[in-house]
This record gives structure tokens, C-alpha cells and sequence, in this order.
């Protein structure tokens, strides 16, 4: 999983945990808020605007399969950081925004995702 997330990043400086989006070379810490980054999930940072869809499509699989791993684990998906924005509230994030780039493009994600996904 990691590896997959680090062919859309590179890593700028390991000590701070620094990544830079290889789409837009926007900078941010850490490889989840790349991976949310790039999913065009909003939240601790700006979606991605040069990202390719099936990239996209990608990254929104491994943030679900990361929450179902949560929520297997703890039974209490409510209360993971996961879910926690910027304001530490309790809202779930939808998995495609409208805010990407546009209504049809989230749709196409959306459909790719179901397609990849094991169930």
C-alpha cells in the first residue's frame, strides 16, 4: 500500500515526514494527507487539480480499505482520526467530492472504485 502511494510522491525530507504531490508539486507532511491529497478528499489539505483519474480512483480504494481495517479492528469508526477534519468533528468525509474537479469525472472515479473494489 505504501508503495503505491509513494509512486504519486516523493518523500523531500524524512525527518519532518515532507512529501511533494508528483502531479502538482504541492507539498504536505505525510503520506495520508498525500493519499487524501490526490483522492481530492478535503479536509487537512487541498485536492490534487492535475491528479489522473485512475489515480484517483486508486487512492479513494485504499482510504476505504483503510477505514473497513479500522473499523474491523475497533468496531468504532465514528471516533477514528480518520473521520476527523480540520475542526476535530465526528462528520464522514464522502469519498468523492463534488469539488473535484467535476461532477462527471466523480462519477467516472466513483464507478472505477466499485469495479476495483474486492466486494
Amino acid at each position: 500500500e505504501m508503495d503505491d502511494v509513494r509512486m504519486h510522491g516523493t518523500v523531500i525530507d524524512r525527518k519532518n515526514q515532507r512529501v511533494r504531490c508528483k502531479y502538482c508539486n504541492k507539498d504536505m507532511r505525510g503520506i495520508t494527507r498525500l493519499k487524501y491529497h490526490l483522492a481530492c478528499i478535503r479536509g487537512d489539505v487541498a485536492p490534487c487539480q492535475e491528479v489522473p483519474l485512475d489515480v484517483k480512483a486508486q487512492m479513494g480504494v485504499l482510504i476505504r480499505e483503510g477505514r473497513q481495517r479500522l473499523k474491523s479492528k475497533s468496531g468504532k469508526l465514528e471516533s477514528s482520526r480518520l473521520l476527523r477534519g480540520r475542526n476535530n468533528s465526528t462528520k464522514s468525509v464522502k469519498a468523492f467530492p463534488v469539488s473535484c474537479k467535476d461532477t462527471q469525472a466523480a462519477e467516472v472515479m466513483e464507478q472505477k472504485v466499485v469495479n476495483l473494489s474486492p466486494n
